[in-house]
Order: structure tokens, then sequence, then C-alpha cells
């Protein structure tokens, strides 16, 4: 089995992009202090105390999903503004091309020199899964898109920051290495199913 690999969040940034590229993800360590993280946990805790749990198995009838952390943590604002994580959303979202189009990709992000913005931050979400909670099929993110995208075009990087450890036992998000190099046979063979873990 494939393991992510793991960098320090101080590498150099040619070096986290060649392994994002090779494998499709990550692991990047000391992204942030641990008291910035104990901060962000206290200041969204009332939040999540009051947030229901999902409806159905794919958002989690044991999972408590509290959106808007933007708004309700200032101290997480340090994490989406990690300078490491900004550089490698610009690599990967800002160079793209629309098809058919001569102009970047934009919307927010980081800045570009004719004023418009390269990309942005689409959604903060905290996930505080409780025990006994089932397992979701695999996906990617790609697939919630309403409406077709070209399959070159990739839409969105997504982050995840471990606030407490990250752990099989306790609901880990599950990745699989290089499969943004598959087919798309071979992904919509895999996509959607348990992939044999029960």
């Amino acid at each position: 089995m494939l393991e992510l690999l793991t960098r320090q969040a101080t590498a150099p940034i040619d070096e986290l992009m060649g392994v994002l590229q090779e494998h499709g993800a990550v692991i990047l360590l000391n992204c942030a202090p641990v008291e910035v993280c104990d901060r962000v946990v206290d200041e969204l805790k009332p939040f999540v105390d009051n947030t229901s749990v999902g409806f159905e198995n794919f958002s989690g009838t044991r999972t408590q999903r509290c959106g808007s952390i933007v708004a309700r943590s200032q101290s997480s604002r340090a994490l989406w503004a990690n300078e490491t994580v900004l550089q490698l959303c610009d690599r990967v979202l800002g160079p793209q091309k629309l098809p058919g189009r001569s102009l970047n990709a934009w919307g927010g992000g980081a800045p570009t020199n004719t004023g418009g913005m390269k990309w942005q931050l689409s959604m903060t979400c905290a996930n505080v899964i409780s025990p006994g909670e089932t397992r979701q099929f695999i996906h990617h993110d790609k697939s919630h898109y309403t409406y077709a995208l070209p399959e070159e075009l990739e839409p969105e990087v997504a982050t995840i920051w471990a606030l407490s450890e990250f752990t099989e036992d306790n609901g880990a998000t599950l990745v699989i290495p290089n499969s943004h190099t598959w087919d798309r046979a071979r992904r919509d063979e895999l996509f959607g199913t348990d992939l044999g873990l029960e």
C-alpha cells in the first residue's frame, strides 16, 4: 500500500510541489504552532456544540460539520493565510487556462498584476467525527460539481488541518496516492465504492 509522503512546511516550494504533482497530496508537518491549533479548537467549541450531525451516511449521522470557520474563529485565519499553502494553491490553481479562453481562471485568492484575483477560499468547515461513524464511499471532490468540468481543469485544492490526532480509529481521511493520474475508466470503476474496505 502506498503512503503519503511527509515534508516539513518549511521545505522548498519546488520540492513540495514535486511531491504534490507526483502523488496528488503531501502531508506538511509543523504548518501551525500547537497553541494556534488549540485556540482554533477553543474558539469553535461553542459553535460545534450547537451543530447537528448529518442526516445521511455521506455527511455522517455521527459527524458534526460546522461551517463558516473564518468568521467564527479569528485564530483560524492564520491557517488559511499560511504562506506555504498559499504558494501551493497558487502553483496548482493560478496558471490554469479556462478552455477556449485566453484568460487565466480567476475569482479570489492571490492578486494578479491585472487587478483581478486568481482563486479564492471557497469553504471552511470543522468536522467532528464521533465513534461508530460510517465510512464514506471513495470519491474525489471534483465529483460534487453539478455541471461537467473539463478533465484537465482542477477546480479546487483541498487542505485538511489535523487539529487532533489523525488515526484510522478516529476517522482520519483516507487518501489514495497517485489516483490523480488514473484514466477515467479506472476512476469510474472505483469511485463511489467502498474499495473493499469493509
